[in-house]
């Protein structure tokens, strides 16, 4: 009997050896399945990549598909900064490639200095290069588009044509709502616009923008070494003028806004008067004259910044120590909207929709498309260029330092970081920091 147990037990080790041996070898099997198609993944992947590296020989540049198209400081997306992003359509030469993290077995393209997109957001083009500033200006060369606001709440905005016709809409606007048209056609026999959400309204509902052709001025460079910058703009209400300090006579008036040119001060009993370029005097209570400061701690001498005076409404953009231009600007209309301090340009975008939808309060809602020229300095306050309205010198935002048109324009330009044609957005980075906004 004890042997009998004792080879059962034998016969038993034995079966269990040979089990773990069939399951050992079952588990060599899989595994070397699983590293046959692991092998074959990655040679499937590397003919891929081959096949992408490979350039027809119509290709002649690299098109934006869209305007979100990221662009990286490295080919990778999963650990360099993110630069911006282009405009659709621009078209870019075909430069250095390299595979890298984000972008699967297609190349990236280096489109700059520390600029790569990736083949995902691009096409290759039959084109030459082409990238011009955006975003494009219309006819008129003042704004990148026609603008329009809503009449009135519940403003329809149709889908498409027909659907104006048969009366379907898709969305409401809000009174006095700002739109941007990028197209003009016919719903039956009534005129409709096509703005840039891709929405159609009908004319009737609309009432065209008159933007703003007011504009700041440059700093001559003789000018620039003064004690004070030589550059004012009367005062609402405007200003008398007199042919001499002391002449009580009124030899005539200057309209609100007009700029002048200050060759210095005299004082006459209690009254200070300026006396202008062309040798007559205004009060200077009467004006508007931007005040010339240091640079702010934490600004180099030699870099460009911005200086926005709040009790004044002016702005004055300087080289250094040096003032360059100077105009008028409307700020929050509340205090401390516009948050003083020394802060720094992290964010530009060629154009965006601005909005404050309350559905609460319908009536303190506003929403403005397509909103030029936008420098994020603060959180949600940025400059930029305005349509909307025509009060610049005075408090007029809800936070933001509103500009004129062509000033938002030639700021967009002189401030860092720089914009290469053919982007949409720029930001900043550790090796591009934003230009300093300072804010009193």
């Amino acid at each position: 009997m004890r042997s009998t147990r004792r080879g059962g037990r034998d016969d038993a080790v034995g079966a269990i050896a040979v089990a773990l041996a069939i399951v050992a070898t079952g588990a060599s099997c899989a595994t070397s399945a699983a590293e046959r198609r692991a092998e074959a993944r990655a040679e499937r992947s590397e003919r891929r990549r081959e096949r992408a590296a490979e350039l027809p020989s119509w290709a002649r540049s690299i098109e934006a598909r869209g305007n979100s198209t990221a662009v990286r400081a490295a080919p990778d997306a999963n650990a360099s900064e993110r630069r911006g992003e282009l405009a659709a359509g621009a078209r870019f030469p075909i430069g250095e490639r390299a595979f890298g993290p984000g972008c699967g077995d297609r190349p990236w393209y280096r489109i700059g200095e520390r600029a790569w997109v990736c083949a995902v957001g691009v096409a290759l083009s039959r084109a030459a290069p082409s990238a011009r500033a955006y975003p494009p200006l219309a006819r008129d060369g003042l704004l990148p588009f026609r603008y329009a606001f809503s009449r009135a709440n519940g403003t329809p905005a149709f889908r498409s044509r027909e659907d104006v016709e048969r009366g379907a809409h898709v969305a409401e606007l809000g009174a006095r709502w700002g739109v941007a048209v990028v197209a003009r056609a016919r719903a039956g026999r009534a005129p409709v616009a096509r703005t840039t959400r891709g929405t159609w309204v009908a004319e009737r509902h609309l009432v065209w923008a008159e933007p703003s052709r007011f504009a700041g001025a440059r700093v001559r460079e003789s000018d620039a070494s003064s004690s004070t910058l030589p550059i004012a703009w009367v005062r609402r209400g405007g200003a008398p003028v007199h042919a001499a300090a002391d002449d009580a006579d009124v030899s005539g008036r200057l309209p609100a806004r007009q700029m002048v040119h200050v060759r210095g001060e005299v004082t006459v009993g209690s009254r200070t008067l300026a006396r202008l370029a062309d040798g007559r005097f205004v009060e200077a209570r009467r004006l508007v004259r931007p005040a010339r400061i240091a640079p702010p701690d934490g600004v180099s001498a030699d870099e460009r910044w911005i200086d926005v005076d709040l009790a004044r409404q002016t702005l004055v953009a300087y080289d250094g120590a040096t003032p360059v231009f100077a105009t008028l600007v409307s700020t929050g209309r509340r205090p401390g909207s516009t948050p003083p301090g020394v802060h720094r340009i992290r964010l530009k975008l060629g154009h965006a929709t601005m909005d404050d939808i309350d559905l609460d309060d319908p009536g303190n809602s506003y929403s403005m498309d397509a909103v030029p020229w936008i420098q994020y300095f603060a959180d949600d306050v940025a400059l930029h260029g305005v349509y909307w309205h025509d009060r610049f010198g005075q408090p007029s935002s809800h936070g933001c330092v509103n500009l004129a048109p062509r000033d938002a324009r030639w700021l967009y330009a002189f401030t860092r970081p720089y914009v290469p044609d053919g982007w949409s957005i720029v930001r900043s980075t550790s090796r591009h920091p934003g230009t300093a906004v300072h804010v009193h």
